[in-house]
């Protein structure tokens, strides 16, 4: 007997929501039958039960998604609804530790023979203030891309630093029942390794090269607003991320009215905390980070 094909229901919109109604009914009180049931089930039909409870979730997820519909999110448009589908939640906020000015003096410190030291950072961020209006998010990158070509001086020695910008995120699932989509790019992508790992991943220089070579700092920039409405790419696994006070750049004007000056001080913090990271972009934070961790409660 030939075997029949599978066919996408033909549920009306209300018929779909009843369904979904009914099937969340059943999940709660599969929850409460195995809450009051413990004692008497024996470990086949707590498999079984187990196993049932999976499917039972797999076919709320597909309603949900067609009752939703397709949707193709894009990292700027992320938003706190967008967070709980993708399980991306806030695991602490970070603090600045009290050792903060020795640290920016080892900071101003690191690379002071290197093209782009302390001193030439302090030098190229005067030059923007009379060169460019920072009135808009193109004119704001010089001020980035300088922070970064500070970092690429103070890697170590036997080390290089590569910078990539505009990587395309391709269009991803949140998960694989769903039909809602994710996509959008990174401004930029940091890579610090040795010679070899980097010249490995100038040959494709893309978001899964430096996931398979195992490092990669990325950076993706939002509007004003808090930054859980600005995160990169998950997947349905779930992710968590932190976050930290603003540190702000600063300038300073002449009595005289001459060109503006950027502040002593902020601009080797800054420098020196995007070098810290980008380095150790893929390891938990440690005592020798600038920040401690404030769990949340």
């Amino acid at each position: 007997m030939a075997g029949k094909k599978l066919k996408n229901s033909d549920l009306t919109g209300i018929e779909l929501l009843q369904a979904q109604i009914a099937l969340k009914k059943l999940q709660s009180s599969l929850v409460l039958t195995e809450e009051d049931d413990t004692e008497d089930d024996n470990k086949t039909n707590a498999d079984r039960m187990e196993d049932f409870s999976h499917d039972l979730e797999d076919m709320i997820t597909r309603l949900e998604s067609r009752l939703s519909g397709p949707q193709a999110l894009n990292f700027s448009g992320v938003n706190t609804e967008t967070l709980f589908k993708l399980n991306v939640v806030r695991r602490s906020t970070l603090r600045l530790k009290g050792d903060q000015n020795e640290r920016v003096e080892k900071s101003r410190l690191v690379g002071k023979d290197q093209f782009w030291s302390s001193a030439g950072m302090y030098q190229h961020l005067a030059l923007l203030e009379r060169l460019i209006p920072r009135d808009n998010e193109a004119a704001s990158r010089a001020w980035i891309d300088t922070f970064f070509f500070r970092a690429s001086a103070m890697v170590g020695p036997e080390q290089r630093m590569v910078l990539d910008m505009e990587n395309c995120i391709p269009v991803t699932a949140i998960n694989p029942l769903s039909l809602a989509t994710i996509s959008g790019y990174t401004n930029y992508t940091a890579l610090v390794a040795e010679a070899d790992i980097i010249e490995t991943y100038l040959d494709a220089p893309n978001i899964e090269s430096a996931r398979i070579l195992g490092t990669g700092f990325f950076v993706t920039e939002g509007n004003h607003g808090p930054l859980h409405l600005y995160v990169p790419q998950a997947n349905g696994d779930g992710a968590s991320y932190t976050q930290s006070g603003i540190i702000r750049y600063g300038v300073t004007r002449p009595p005289d009215g001459g060109y503006p000056q950027p502040e002593q001080y902020w601009p080797d913090m800054i420098a020196g905390i995007l070098s810290h990271w980008v380095q150790k972009s893929l390891q938990d934070f440690d005592n020798d980070d600038w920040f401690e961790e404030l769990p949340e409660v």
